[in-house]
C-alpha cells in the first residue's frame, strides 16, 4: 500500500512539472520566435551603419584651436590666426555628449558651455568638414606665442617692446613683473638673469608669451610675455 501511494505521489509531480513547462512555453515565446527575418536584418544593418560611422569619425578626426568670437546657442564662431592673417572657423558642441575643459592652470577641470567667453583661446577635436567642426572634444587653454626677431621699439612708461619677426610680423610684448627676463652676456657666452632697462632697440630677442587678444593695436598682435632671453645687437657686430 505504502508503495503504490509513493508511486501515484511521483506521478503526480512528474504531470505538474510537464504542465508547467507546457504553460511555460505557450506564455513566454523563444527568441527565434520573439524577432522575426526582417527585425533581425533591420538590427543588423543598424549597428553596420553604427559601426561605420564610429570608423570614419574616428578616422577624420581633426584638431583646430582659435579665439572665440562669438557663442550662440550651441555653436561657437572661431577665429584662428596664422601670422597677422586670421580664418573664421565654426565649431558645433553636443552639450548632452561632449565635455568642455578648462587647462589654462595646469590642471583638467570641466567647465560648463555657459563659461566660455569671446577672447577665450580654445583647441577642439572632431571631423572638420571645410571650416565647420562636430566636436567629440573642448579645451580652453592659453594661447602661447613662441618667436624671435628683433626689438624695434621700446615704450618705457608702458613697460613693452614692439618686436619684427622673422617672418615679417610685429608684436607688442607687455612685459609684467612675473615675465622672466634673461640677457645673454657677450664676453662668457652665459644666460643671466637681466631686467627691463637693459634691452634696447636692435637687440635680438627670443619670447614665449600669451596672446592678450583684448588689446591688439592695429597692425601689431599684443601679447604678455611670459619669458624672454635677449642677445645684444653688439654680439653680432664684434
Amino acid at each position: 500500500m505504502k508503495k503504490l501511494i509513493l508511486v501515484i505521489f511521483c506521478l503526480s509531480l512528474a504531470l505538474c512539472s510537464y504542465f508547467f513547462n507546457v504553460k511555460a512555453q505557450d506564455v513566454i515565446p523563444s527568441s527565434s520566435e520573439s524577432a522575426t527575418p526582417d527585425d533581425i536584418n533591420s538590427r543588423k544593418l543598424i549597428e553596420k551603419v553604427a559601426n561605420k560611422v564610429a570608423e570614419e569619425r574616428k578616422k577624420d578626426q581633426k584638431a583646430v584651436s582659435g579665439v572665440i568670437k562669438s557663442i550662440k546657442d550651441n555653436l561657437i564662431t572661431v577665429s584662428g590666426y596664422e601670422g597677422l592673417e586670421s580664418t573664421t572657423f565654426q565649431i558645433n558642441v553636443d552639450t548632452s555628449f561632449n565635455q568642455i575643459f578648462a587647462v589654462s592652470t595646469g590642471e583638467k577641470k570641466e567647465i560648463k558651455m555657459s563659461d566660455l567667453k569671446p577672447n577665450n583661446y580654445i583647441i577642439a577635436t572632431g571631423p572638420l568638414l571645410d571650416k565647420a567642426i562636430l566636436a567629440n572634444s573642448v579645451y580652453v587653454d592659453d594661447r602661447f606665442v613662441v618667436k624671435s626677431g628683433t626689438i624695434i621699439e621700446i615704450n618705457k612708461t608702458n613697460y613693452s617692446v614692439v618686436v619684427m619677426t622673422t617672418d615679417k610680423s610685429e608684436y607688442t610684448i607687455d612685459i609684467e613683473s612675473t615675465t622672466k627676463q634673461y640677457l645673454m652676456n657677450i664676453k662668457t657666452l652665459e644666460i643671466e638673469k637681466t631686467g627691463f632697462s637693459k634691452i634696447k632697440e636692435g637687440d635680438t630677442i627670443h619670447f614665449v608669451g600669451v596672446l592678450s587678444e583684448g588689446k591688439k593695436p592695429t597692425g601689431k598682435v599684443n601679447i604678455t610675455g611670459k619669458k624672454y632671453v635677449v642677445i645684444p645687437q653688439e654680439y653680432f657686430i664684434k
